[in-house]
């Protein structure tokens, strides 16, 4: 049976028997599905005509089998199970609260063909596949469908065992946000088109299907309508109930947010901007440490916008990484002799012998976004369209259709010797050939390089160098690098290696966008410039900082937001800002407990009906 990780197959295991083994307890009644069958908790918060919801014991059972077990370490039987059924009257709270908010809500456009109170009521139906939109309901249709044809595959039995992963490598980092494509509109359209595939022409896949239907049937999950086809299940049906209200939740919150963000105005940003700027002065303007530090912890939603300290500098560090065996020969040296130079000395022809290779082969594996043909990584997982290509073979195994992802296996990763590496990546893939060699007599720099203009989508480029070779993890996913200070601290100590450090102060002197390759025990540094700190560099507003980021009016930038959220650039310092003061998510945290509050303490709200439960709490 294929391996896949797929949550549904808990909640369609076999419940009892499951469940029992789990848990070491005897639930098995004289009639299962009677038992199962028993509400356990009802929910009315009071919406006029609305009938009330109930929960059901065997909600309690699936929601254990599909994750509350994991809650065991932490949780005793008993108290796992009073988590969850909370967890599912909030939910149904949460999902009435979102009908009455857009029932009573006047400029919401509603599904007029539903009536009150069905989730479907609240829900778009018209795809928009020009602006690649699919409708709530057709969204939710392909969700459920996935969910089904997931569970079929699991259940189909592999013809042949493909071997994925001939080589160990150890999980590579991504890029922050980084995240699988989704399918587009038009190609999730399509997939809800050809519907489920019940293997008509596949025997392997039929018998599966068929596996499933009898899995339903054993847990009362097939329903009253079934006939021939699985949409007609009772668990198919919720799993699109379940998928309208996880929508509908979503189109809630989303509002909460909206409601939130709708209480900011552009001077509000503007006062909260002065109070940011008057600390980073009383904090940092006689303190060169406190500012160091802040340096080093500074992101680009919260970034240094005052600074009275010059000749920092931000260094991105890309780190071919010592092998065992010259950690250990270098080691032998440094038991031998003290001497700096000697050492120094040694530790180059050392680390003559370093190795680059592409460490990105997981990404294949797991299958992330990645172009065959070319061997380039796209999406979220690329810095530039025309991306690093990975540098190894690969064979593809599997090729990717709607219902499932390519498969690929690493046949083998391409070792660059340090000379070539340099030569092919360095001065050719970055820099184009642009740059002077500098001379340098310091036994620690392998090769000092002045470039005076700023290549082409060089941050870009240098990025998708860290990911690709950079064994230092430590210099992924970093703003602008790492800060090397202009002198050493007032005792003499350093922050980083000596030699890190003075090859960071030399980048400063070379200026433009040089590089310097410097050695230290952990391996060789490439060290690019990223940005030099001015003394007396300051953005005392929020439109000078904003006018310096090339936002030409913050004010009009802020409107323009607001208006197009959802559409708006996610990485753009505005949009983090106003995030950041709105408390969005505060806001959206702080109205669903007060409405658990509220009704959760109401008798006539919320009832539970502890003794159906009983048996499911333990001794």
């Amino acid at each position: 049976m294929k391996k896949k990780l797929v949550a549904l197959v808990a909640m369609v295991m076999s419940i009892f028997i499951g469940f029992s083994a789990l848990t070491g307890c005897n639930l098995i009644t004289v009639d299962n599905e009677r038992d199962m069958k028993q509400v356990v908790a009802t929910v009315n918060i009071g919406n006029e005509g609305a009938k009330t919801d109930e929960i059901y014991k065997q909600d309690m059972i699936m929601m254990y089998l599909n994750y509350g077990y994991s809650l065991g370490e932490q949780y005793s039987q008993s108290q796992i199970f009073e988590i969850l059924i909370s967890q599912l009257i909030n939910n149904r709270i949460l999902v009435q609260s979102a009908m009455k908010t857009f029932e009573d809500d006047a400029n919401f456009v509603k599904n007029t063909t539903k009536d009150k109170w069905d989730v479907e009521r609240y829900l778009t139906t018209e795809d928009d596949i020009a602006n690649d939109k699919l409708s709530d309901v057709n969204e939710a249709t392909y969700e459920a469908m996935k969910s089904i044809n997931d569970l079929i595959d699991n259940y189909v039995e592999d013809v042949e065992e493909k071997v994925g992963d001939a080589l160990f490598e150890e999980v590579r980092t991504t890029p922050t946000n980084a995240a699988k494509k989704e399918l587009t509109a038009q190609e999730k359209s399509d997939y809800i088109a050809k519907g489920i595939d019940i293997g008509e022409n596949d025997k392997e896949r039929r018998k599966a299907y068929n596996k499933v239907l009898k899995l339903l049937e054993d847990n009362s999950l097939l329903g009253e309508d079934y006939v021939d086809d699985i949409k007609q299940t009772t668990y198919y049906k919720e799993l699109i109930v379940s998928s309208f209200e996880s929508i509908l939740i979503k189109k809630y919150e989303d509002a909460l947010k909206a409601d939130a963000r709708s209480k900011v105005t552009y001077a509000m940003l503007e006062e909260k901007y002065k109070e940011m700027y008057d600390a980073q002065v009383n904090n940092y303007k006689n303190n060169d440490t406190a500012f160091s530090s802040a340096l080093s912890s500074a992101t680009a939603d919260n970034p240094i916008i005052y600074t009275p300290f010059g000749g920092y500098v931000y260094v991105y560090n890309l780190l071919l990484g010592a092998s065992e065996e010259q950690t250990e020969a270098l080691n032998k040296v440094k038991e031998d002799t003290t001497d700096t130079a000697k050492i120094a000395k040694a530790r180059r022809n050392i680390l003559q012998g370093t190795i680059a290779k592409d460490l990105r082969a997981t990404w294949i594996q797991s299958g992330y976004d990645f172009d065959f043909a070319s061997k380039k990584f796209t999406g979220d997982y690329a810095y530039l369209e025309d991306s690093l290509a990975f540098q190894g073979e690969v064979t593809r195994l599997v090729e990717k259709t709607d219902k499932v992802d390519a498969e690929y296996r690493i046949d083998s990763v391409t070792e660059f010797k340090l000379d070539d590496f340099i030569a092919q990546f360095i001065d050719g893939y970055l820099y184009n050939g642009a740059g002077t060699i500098e001379a340098d007599t310091n036994p620690s720099i392998y090769k000092k390089v002045k470039v005076d203009a700023k290549p082409d989508s060089y941050t870009e480029k240098i990025n998708e160098l860290l990911f690709a070779f950079s064994t230092d993890d430590g210099s992924l996913n970093t703003n602008k690098g790492y800060v090397v200070a202009p002198k050493p601290d007032f005792d003499g100590s350093e922050t980083y290696m000596q030699e890190f450090a003075d090859a960071g102060r030399e980048l400063v002197n070379l200026g433009g966008y040089s590089y310097v390759i410097a050695a230290t025990d952990y391996g060789y540094h490439f060290m690019f410039l990223s940005e030099v700190i001015s003394a007396n560099t300051s953005y005392a507003t929020l439109d000078e900082y904003l006018t310096s980021l090339g936002v030409a009016n913050g004010s009009d930038e802020f409107d323009n937001l607001l208006a197009n959220w959802d559409d708006a650039d996610e990485d753009a310092y505005l949009y983090k800002f106003i995030n950041l003061y709105a408390s969005a998510d505060t806001a959206v945290s702080e109205a669903e407990s007060a409405l658990f509050n509220k009704y959760n303490n109401d008798a006539n709200c919320v009832k539970k009906y502890k003794d159906v439960y009983a048996d499911l709490l333990g001794a």
